[in-house]
């Protein structure tokens, strides 16, 4: 932003330090938005950004009345063999999202290997966010029941979730080769 005459000037050096005061400010630096002060007057130019608020990878997941039911939640696969087939699991994901984001969104879901190569095909979720008047958030949850997953080697993974083409979030997983004398675990 630039800001015209001795004013703008001022204006113009102390906006860098102003920002650095901001972003580490332990309130005002975490999703209360971005804040200007001009001609003694503080303008709000965007508050309360999407959130997300659980990323999991799980063994079942429901959304019941709003409320987000999840079982099960783990990092690590063992298998004894590869390829490697997983029967069932759900990636569970609660989102918030403020008036600023009101409108029609896309969120994708990618499995991907260590190298960043899909594993399976990418799920894109139409999303609209529509508030109530009275409301500053809503939460939304959303539930990806993935059957048979077919992991070719052991390795690390990743679930990346994408919000209109911008990474928001990764949900790790390892896929590991157990021995034939380890118990499996639970």
């Amino acid at each position: 932003m630039v800001i015209g005459g001795n004013t703008g000037k001022r204006m113009n050096l102390l906006m860098p330090l102003l920002l650095t005061v901001i972003e580490t400010h332990p309130f005002l630096g975490k999703g209360f938005g971005t804040f200007f002060l001009l001609n003694k007057v503080l303008v709000v130019l965007q508050s309360f950004s999407m959130t997300i608020q659980l990323a999991v990878l799980c063994d079942a997941a429901t959304d019941y009345n709003g409320k987000l039911n999840i079982l099960g939640t783990f990092d690590t696969i063992f298998s004894q063999q590869f390829p490697a087939c997983h029967p069932q699991c759900s990636v569970a994901l609660r989102i918030s999202f403020s008036k600023m984001e009101e409108g029609n969104h896309t969120m994708k879901i990618n499995f991907v290997d260590e190298d960043g190569q899909s594993i399976m095909p990418s799920v894109d979720i139409p999303v609209e966010v529509v508030l109530p008047g009275d409301a500053t958030f809503i939460s939304r949850n959303f539930v990806l029941n993935i059957q048979q997953l077919k992991f070719e080697i052991a390795g690390l993974y990743a679930i990346e979730i994408a919000f209109d083409g911008q990474h928001e979030a990764s949900i790790p997983l390892a896929v590991k080769k157990m021995s034939q004398a380890e118990e499996t675990p639970v």
